[in-house]
């Protein structure tokens, strides 16, 4: 015979929305996801799936190439704000 008390961890219904807090797009970085994907936000927003697939694969073959860039000059690549300490992630800003 199972237990019938339940306990509510989230109520929906009286959550309170929070808005985010977000720098106006030309004063972030480029590679920021706003500011970088905000081409494809629009095309999607004006059903226009064709400029959004375009803007999508420009930016995805831009980061094939810096990456490809990258290891050619036998640069590597590191997280700015997280550690890479085995599988894990840590946020750097944390300790």
């Amino acid at each position: 015979m199972q237990a019938s008390n339940k306990n509510v961890l989230f109520d929906v219904n009286t959550a309170q929305i929070h808005p985010k807090i977000v720098s106006p797009e030309a004063e972030q970085e480029p590679n920021e996801s706003r500011r970088l994907w905000s081409k494809v936000t629009t095309a999607i927003r004006e059903r226009d799936m064709e400029g959004a697939t375009n803007e999508k694969t420009r930016i995805e073959d831009n980061q094939r190439n810096e990456t490809r860039a990258r290891e050619q000059e036998g640069v590597e690549w590191k997280p700015r704000y997280f550690d890479i300490v085995n599988d894990d992630f840590p946020f750097k800003l944390a300790k």
